[in-house]
């Protein structure tokens, strides 16, 4: 949803929630049933009072719920009532998480751009396992950035960004490198390259960890500080190539869409993780995707 107020300040709002119930065997040894409801709000805007000035603002919220079980085909309520008996209550996960965001871009030329920005968040979380009684933690992240993005040819831009973080008083470092390239675009042909290299170093949220569990099985896993140091690389390139059928009078064209891409982690910490009993998270995957749409 957008908002203008006088037609000065956009204003985007956006509301999503899910509800997820998760019934497998993660092996043969390990049944398990998930609940998982999550609320996610976000509200942004922008404001440029100058050609050459851009800021940007937003606040987000992100709320989990989450009960596992080790027991297949157990319902919602079976489970909340039986919260203390390992036979149907394994733990429970509950999180909030808030972020305010501020950032300026200065563009004194058409081919560069300047950016400074700094983000607050904060996490309440609250982990209940089996029988033991709740843990609760607080998290306090103050994340400054600075950046500087290029655009030296047509089509062509390439964006730089250092943060520096600040998590319970522990430093962390990223530093992000993106290039986005068109060769080639006309109306019936177009290519589109991309590549994202992200690093990240020193004291941080353990957001790898998170999302590769997330990703593998579908579990939220609790938010913790450790001491991190990955890089993840991302690429691919897009073609697309649109042929109108002026012959047949209800269709408008058919479009193919062609994609390769390369996803790469590098975790350095992978050996500790192996040892102290944490997924690891290094992994390479190539793929191709190829897909006619035929518009009417």
């Amino acid at each position: 949803m957008g908002l203008s107020p006088l037609n000065l300040i956009p204003i985007a709002i956006s509301i999503t929630s899910s509800n997820v119930h998760l019934n497998r065997n993660l092996n043969v040894a390990s049944p398990e049933s998930t609940f998982q409801d999550v609320l996610n709000g976000k509200i942004g805007t922008s404001y440029s009072p100058f050609g050459f000035l851009k800021l940007d603002g937003g606040y987000e919220q992100n709320r989990m719920e989450q009960y596992r079980s080790p027991t297949l085909n157990i319902t919602r309520q079976t489970l909340i009532a039986n919260q203390g008996n390992p036979k149907f209550f394994l733990d429970k996960l509950t999180k909030t998480d808030s972020t305010v965001s501020l950032k300026a871009t200065f563009s004194p030329f058409n081919s560069l751009s300047l950016i400074a920005g700094a983000q607050k968040r904060a996490i309440n979380q609250e982990y209940t396992v089996s029988v033991n009684p709740v843990s609760k933690q607080e998290f306090n992240q103050t994340v400054g950035e600075t950046g500087v993005s290029l655009f030296p040819l047509e089509g062509l831009s390439i964006a730089n960004t250092y943060k520096f973080k600040l998590t319970n008083g522990k430093e962390g470092y990223a530093l992000n490198t993106a290039l986005a390239y068109k060769p080639i675009s006309t109306p019936q042909f177009q290519v589109d390259i991309s590549f994202t290299r992200d690093q990240v170093w020193g004291k941080d949220l353990n957001e790898l960890d998170r999302s590769t569990v997330l990703q593998g099985v579908g579990n939220e896993v609790a938010v913790s500080i450790r001491d991190v140091d990955h890089v993840v690389e991302t690429g691919s390139l897009t073609i697309n190539i649109n042929m109108p059928l002026p012959e047949f009078p209800y269709v408008e064209n058919f479009v193919v869409t062609a994609q390769g891409y390369i996803k790469k982690i590098n975790d350095r910490k992978d050996a500790e993780n192996k040892k102290e009993g944490r997924v690891e998270n290094s992994y390479d995957i190539t793929g191709l995707i190829l897909k006619g749409t035929l518009n009417f």
